[in-house]
């Protein structure tokens, strides 16, 4: 049976955990996760709407490493009109919920 998002994100640790200082924003779990595909996007999109910027942050960096693998990432980028894990709540959580939707979809 696969992991649900909880699962797999429990399973992982943070993405915020052992960072991997000689590639910046990623981390062991981050690396962990990007390597699982697509199956790990459910368990990063929520994390786009974290209160830490840094997780924010490196939640999109690997959304976007994995996205990148499936599809044209930079048109994706472009589609969905980016995200600043730095950009005011508001607009934060509305370019999440256009990441979100499209991480349903696949």
């Amino acid at each position: 049976m696969a992991d649900t998002p909880e699962e797999l994100a429990a399973r992982l640790g943070s993405p915020d955990d052992v960072q991997d200082f000689l590639h910046q924003p990623y981390t062991a779990a981050l690396h962990a996760l990007v390597a699982m595909g697509p199956r790990a996007l459910p368990a990063l999109a929520p994390l786009l709407k974290a209160p830490d910027a840094l997780t924010r942050e490196r939640a999109i960096v690997a959304i976007r490493d994995i996205a990148s693998r499936i599809t044209d990432g930079d048109a994706l980028w472009r589609t969905l009109q980016g995200y600043d894990p730095s950009a005011p709540q508001d607009e934060r959580d509305r370019a999440a919920d256009r990441w979100s939707e499209w991480i349903a979809k696949q």
